[in-house]
């Protein structure tokens, strides 16, 4: 399981991009998703299933993570997720 130790983002509000914020929770508070996408409509169930996977594959279990998708493809969410995450981990500054 990542530790998380403090607040991590990335990605910028460009179309076809997004931004991701992962904060630290308790542990045993469990994940808290927050997803809002202008392609939500259409691609939603995709989107969070490419933020849940990608959160699992990390092991990442204790954390408040925002997203705010403009029409990012899933590579460019993971990478996104992927670098919040280690910032959020103090592995990247």
């Amino acid at each position: 399981m990542v530790k998380l130790v403090q607040t991590g983002q990335a990605g910028s509000q460009n179309k076809g991009d997004l931004i991701v914020t992962v904060k630290p929770r308790k542990q045993g508070a469990g994940l808290k998703l927050n997803v809002t996408s202008s392609v939500g409509k259409l691609f939603g169930n995709s989107i969070n299933k490419t933020v849940t996977t990608t959160l699992d594959e990390l092991r990442v279990k204790d954390a408040i993570v925002n997203v705010q998708d403009d029409g990012a493809l899933d590579y460019v969410i993971k990478a996104r997720i992927e670098a919040a995450v280690s910032k959020a981990a103090g592995k990247d500054s």
